[in-house]
């Protein structure tokens, strides 16, 4: 799912919602990272006009599912941040050593307003309370772009929509499918289609394949990366889909 607002911005999500699945094809296999020395929280110093990719760190909730806001980190920041450079003439911007500056904000950080895109992974799980949306209304309707993605079927979906429904209220922003033929997919490369990633849990548990959603519907609970495995889990999690906001 990509959130966030349309025009000057739309040639950059087309770039990256084309770079992001390449980048999690290979970053779906490590995980890792919490705060700590390694972690790059932004400061004011950390900008300088170029791309940076922002992560978004937030909290979990036990009624949730889903994993850390920390999964892939660092690997799919660095990977989908030097992709963008290879593929487009955006200005990514890299440290002495050649590696992607890529920073992680907080929902409540100032940093996160010079952050024009932000990406949040596994927010199946992800809790916001009243300052925390409050603070990514204000990053929305100020005209930042949030890319959420990684869900595994319709529970982490319903969660995640019940957070969504405490930054932007669902009767003034729907939420609606991008189809094929949306702009969004054309506007910098022509996508003609997007796979499904497998999980990498369900990589190992199958010897290394990727079968096509009918083959892979019997083991969706087992694809899941999380500890559920419930009813909540079923043929869903075989289907991608890409939504935003009406209105933003």
């Amino acid at each position: 799912m990509r959130l966030g607002t349309w025009g000057g911005r739309r040639w950059l999500a087309a770039a990256l919602a084309v770079l992001l699945g390449v980048s999690l094809a290979s970053a779906q296999s490590r995980r890792g990272g919490r705060f700590g020395s390694a972690v790059p929280l932004a400061t004011p110093e950390s900008f300088d006009g170029s791309f940076q990719f922002c992560r978004l760190a937030f909290r979990g909730s036990r009624g949730g599912d889903g994993g850390s806001w920390s999964v892939d980190f660092p690997r799919a920041d660095i990977n989908l941040s030097i992709r963008l450079s290879e593929l487009t003439k955006t200005a990514v911007g890299f440290d002495a050593g050649r590696q992607p500056r890529h920073l992680v904000v907080r929902p409540t950080d100032p940093e996160l307003f010079q952050c024009p895109f932000v990406m949040a992974t596994e927010v199946g799980s992800a809790f916001f309370d009243e300052d925390e949306s409050a603070r990514l209304r204000d990053y929305l309707q100020k005209g930042g772009f949030l890319w959420v993605d990684d869900f595994w079927g319709s529970y982490a979906w319903d969660y995640w929509q019940s957070q969504l429904g405490r930054i932007l209220s669902p009767a003034q922003f729907p939420i609606v499918d991008l189809p094929p033929a949306h702009p969004l997919f054309r506007s910098q490369f022509e996508v003609l289609a997007v796979p499904q990633i497998p999980s990498i849990n369900f990589w190992g548990g199958t010897g290394g394949r990727h079968l096509g959603a009918r083959q892979r519907q019997p083991h969706a609970a087992r694809a899941c990366r999380t500890r559920r495995a419930g009813p909540h889990h079923g043929a869903d999690d075989a289907q991608h889909r890409h939504r935003r906001f009406v209105g933003t």
